[in-house]
């Protein structure tokens, strides 16, 4: 009994997990809240409040009433936020710094898309509540058919429930997700033509009318934009691979492009190969060359579908559309001038190596202090190069941490590393690699007393 009762836990807990990645949970851990600090974030709810306050001029009589108000505001929120992700999707450069980098605007991305699916589901919840007893009306909002124009809204709310489900749950290859993904404009669609032809307040009062239908284009606007014109208008430029290596699990691809390409140190690009037919996508990679170099140098770990396939192929004359660069990841690094410390997680050295070649060229005489932390010593490829740094400039420093013999790095270890707990919170700290050592980490050096101002962390996991 005691067994069975341990495994109805553990089947409960996961299934709260589960759920759990449905909502926007991002907000319940600090590591998440300080991504989404920023003017793009207080734009995103601007948004919001907005809607809520062209339904409210209107005077409408639908205020009267709890339930109602509730269920209107669902409805106003749920179609503005997920008008807002399309826009959030496009790469702007002024979007990329109001959100303080690429990275982060994509976690805002993902965190209103969740806030969207949850506000289409309370909607009909509300309605429902507020007409219970009243059966034949119930049915109409949840039978599909009964009402085409609820059977639009909830088909519009089980297309968002399916395509999120993908994202969080299923392990899709990149590739196949992003195309998935790009449903979410029927989704769109349908709950704006959901709104326009069941909507009592919009019936009475034109402007509501407008304004939902205003926002639905804008959406599907920058979709068709993101989709079909991005790679003609956004930032690019032709490239070739000019060098090719295989060094373990590691690919790594120099390129020469057409146009010069300025970039800070850290920051990343996104690589299609034109060779590669079938693979139409793009795919983010991080720079890990010093910009005065007069090329772009990728290194890649074999941890996808594309990476571990396609991209081991890659050789020399391979033709490669480039689009960026993005992030601000590098800039943090520029404009911050006191000593440093450098957490990399496995092939999160890539900004690093970067940024390392650039110090020994550019020092300004501050110390930095590179710990580099991974499993597998096939993982270390870039070891001898990082050492080689440390001699060409002799306020580098540098760790490696190989978790499978020394244990997993925490707070108090990387304080012993740097002199003591009063060393590491004087420094300023940069973390890159996985999601989970990232929050690992900047939760311990909060514990320590690291001001959160001065933790900085590229997190790219698109799915995660």
């Amino acid at each position: 009994m005691k067994e069975r009762s341990q495994g109805d836990r553990s089947a409960r807990s996961r299934r709260g997990s589960t759920l759990l990645k449905f909502l926007p949970s991002e907000l319940f851990h600090a590591f998440n809240r300080e991504q989404l600090r920023s003017w793009g974030a207080l734009a995103v709810l601007a948004a919001c409040l907005a809607s809520l306050a062209v339904w409210v001029a209107q005077g409408s009589t639908s205020l009267s009433s709890a339930l109602t108000v509730m269920a209107k505001s669902s409805a106003f929120l749920a179609i503005t936020l997920l008008s807002v992700n399309f826009v959030l999707s496009t790469r702007a450069r002024f979007l990329e710094e109001a959100f303080g980098g690429l990275d982060r605007m994509y976690k805002v991305h993902k965190l209103v898309g969740k806030a969207a699916l949850l506000f289409a589901i309370l909607h009909p919840a509300f309605l429902v509540m507020r007409r219970l007893g009243e059966w034949e009306l119930v049915a109409e909002y949840l039978v599909p058919g009964l009402s085409w124009p609820f059977t639009l809204g909830l088909l519009s709310t089980l297309l968002m429930l399916v395509l999120i489900g993908l994202t969080v749950q299923a392990k899709l290859p990149y590739h196949v997700w992003k195309r998935t993904h790009r449903l979410f404009v029927a989704a769109l669609l349908l709950a704006m033509a959901h709104a326009l032809l069941s909507g009592s307040d919009i019936a009475k009062y034109p402007v509501l009318g407008y304004w939902v239908a205003g926002m639905s284009l804008v959406g599907v606007a920058c979709f068709i934009y993101t989709v079909h014109l991005y790679r003609y208008l956004g930032p690019r430029t032709r490239g070739q691979v000019v060098a090719a290596r295989r060094m373990g699990n590691i690919t790594e691809l120099t390129i020469r492009t057409e146009k010069a390409l300025p970039f800070h140190p850290g920051q990343f690009v996104f690589l299609r190969f034109l060779r590669f037919a079938e693979v139409r996508e793009s795919f983010p990679f991080s720079l890990s060359n010093d910009p005065s170099e007069g090329v772009i140098r990728i290194s890649a770990k074999r941890s996808g579908d594309f990476t571990s396939g396609p991209l081991t192929t890659s050789e020399v004359g391979d033709a490669v559309e480039v689009m960026g660069p993005y992030g601000k990841f590098g800039e943090r690094y520029l404009a911050h001038k006191s000593d440093m410390v450098w957490i990399a997680g496995g092939i999160g050295i890539t900004p690093f190596l970067s940024m390392a070649k650039h110090e020994a060229k550019s020092p300004v005489g501050r110390k930095v202090h590179l710990v580099w932390v991974y499993s597998d010593p096939s993982d270390a490829a870039y070891e001898s190069e990082v050492r080689a740094e440390t001699l060409n400039n002799p306020c580098f420093t540098f760790t490696h941490w190989n978790s499978r013999s020394m244990g997993r790095i925490g707070g108090k270890q990387l304080a012993g590393l740097m002199g003591g707990i009063e060393e590491i919170r004087r420094r300023t700290v940069f973390i890159c690699g996985p999601p989970a050592l990232m929050r690992s980490m900047f939760d311990q050096l909060v514990e320590l007393g690291v001001p959160r101002r001065r933790i900085f962390y590229e997190d790219f996991d698109l799915l995660g």
